[in-house]
């Protein structure tokens, strides 16, 4: 079972990006805080389709956000030297908002309702 269940803040505003055939994906990072204080894990994201309709609409830096999804690998040749490059990126199916301690309020949207 790939499951991975995690709550961070955006590192920076998330990217969106449209196809042609429709689709849309936002990329956005997100710090993790580890087990000690000063120990932070920034994980690479992406939303599909509504959920990154939502990333775009209502989240930028710095924005506490709770995820679900899975880990999956990225392959791709370095333009430069051709070498095999690759890195885990987290795809988020399950998205909810957590507003600042002042809003008090949180949303959470599932890929799958839309």
């Amino acid at each position: 079972m790939n499951n991975y269940c995690c709550v961070g803040n955006l590192g920076k505003d998330p990217e969106v990006k449209y196809f042609e055939n429709g689709n849309r994906v936002a990329n956005f990072s997100v710090a993790v805080r580890g087990y000690k204080e000063d120990d932070t894990l920034w994980l690479d994201c992406e939303a599909w389709n509504k959920t990154a309709d939502i990333m775009a609409d209502y989240c930028k830096k710095g924005s506490k956000v709770g995820l679900s999804g899975s880990l999956k690998a990225q392959k791709w040749a370095d333009k430069e030297t051709g070498a095999q490059r690759s890195k885990i990126v987290f795809n988020v199916s399950q998205l909810t908002l957590l507003g600042s301690k002042a809003d008090s309020q949180s949303s959470s949207y599932d890929d799958a309702a839309f």
